[in-house]
């Protein structure tokens, strides 16, 4: 079997592909758009983890009083869970405050 037979093979080290201008700068760094999608996706997930924290504080305790098993330390953990979500979601915005001009 050939080399051009096996399609499995990988390439020789003078044909491995350079990676996309856009994605590295000279030094090596990753470019402003790649850097700003690593920002959003940061974002992205403090925001859903605030959206969780959020929802916990809501659910959980309507859940308890529809079973009628609510005490004083679920309202307390109501009380703790969303002011957490909130935090985290301004967590969330203030990353987002450090996109960068991709020109």
């Amino acid at each position: 079997m050939t080399r051009e037979d096996d399609d499995r093979s990988p390439p020789p080290a003078s044909e491995t592909p350079e990676p996309p201008s856009e994605t590295l700068t000279g030094s090596g760094r990753p470019s402003v758009l790649v850097y700003n999608e690593q920002l959003k996706y940061t974002a992205t997930w403090f925001n859903t983890i605030a959206a969780g924290a959020i929802i916990a504080g809501f659910v959980a305790p309507l859940a308890a009083l529809a079973a009628g098993g609510a005490s004083q330390w679920t309202i307390l953990l109501s009380l703790v869970w969303i002011p957490a979500g909130i935090a985290l979601h301004l967590v969330a915005r203030m990353v987002l405050t450090d996109l960068k001009d991709g020109t």
